[in-house]
């Protein structure tokens, strides 16, 4: 997989169900190890955070919820994040 060299990543958001041959779990430990200050936040239509990826995950947002998602990405980050509806 192609990752951004050279760039200060904040926060990452991962699927769970991914189209390839690597599963979440396995990119999640590729992530913290090229970025390993960035908190990974799991996305899912799933209710719950699959127990696969616990150790992982900074957080977890049930798909079709984007405010939660917004709300983590600023608690995470320290960024405050506005709704601009």
């Amino acid at each position: 997989m192609a990752y951004p060299e050279n760039r200060e990543i904040d926060v990452i958001a991962l699927d769970y169900r991914l189209a390839s041959t690597l599963t979440a779990p396995q990119i999640a430990i590729e992530l913290h190890q090229l970025f390993p200050g960035a908190p990974i936040i799991v996305l899912s239509e799933l209710a719950w955070i699959p127990a696969d990826m616990a150790p992982y995950a900074a957080g977890f947002v049930s798909k079709g919820e984007p405010q939660n998602l917004l709300e983590l990405i600023s608690q995470l980050t320290g960024h405050p994040v506005t709704n601009k509806s």
